[in-house]
């Protein structure tokens, strides 16, 4: 069990929000390679996950020279919950394990936990559901403002995030090495 702040669960999750985010706030296709040089990782494991956004609807562009990618609508319209389910599949409710069917303990611990671990999944869902690609990324960059990001490390001209009800200016620069 971690007890050091970090989940012990899948990390796509949370790549594939940073990757979401950087291409929310650029203003231009963003390649694999860009991407994954901001998320620190290998352009192969960006390119993996860019095929499960693009097939779940949420992103459009190609790869190889000249390829980028794009947000394929609005971040406004875009929810976490929308990317959880692009990236994890499954759910996440806690994987069923097999144990002794002898034992009576066993035997009952699996469908109590499943029955705890849907109700915890529906309530983590919902809460996704609730939280758009643009309020993320409006808060990156309010953040990234008060850590003093972009004032001399500019790779990209500003970049608005378009909502429903008005156009947020986010960072006004952003570098992504």
């Amino acid at each position: 069990m971690a007890t050091n702040g970090e989940s012990t669960g899948s990390v796509r999750f949370a790549v594939a929000v940073h990757v979401l985010v950087l291409l929310a706030l650029s203003d231009q296709a963003r390649n694999s390679a860009v991407l994954a040089g901001s998320v620190g990782t290998n352009p192969v494991v960006i390119r993996r996950l860019l095929g499960l956004l693009q097939r779940a609807g949420l992103v459009h562009g190609r790869t190889g020279p000249g390829g980028g990618f794009r947000l394929a609508r609005p971040a406004a319209s875009i929810t976490l919950a929308d990317v959880f389910r692009a990236v994890e599949g499954g759910g996440a409710a806690p994987a069923r394990h097999r144990p002794n069917a002898a034992c009576p303990v066993g035997g009952a611990v699996p469908a109590v936990l499943q029955r705890i671990g849907e109700r915890a999944e529906r309530a983590f869902l919902a809460s996704l559901a609730g939280e758009t690609l643009a309020g993320t990324a409006r808060r990156v960059s309010r953040r990234m403002l008060r850590a003093g990001a972009g004032t001399n490390r500019t790779h990209e001209s500003p970049a608005t995030i378009r909502t429903k009800t008005r156009t947020v200016q986010p960072a006004s620069t952003l570098r992504m090495t």
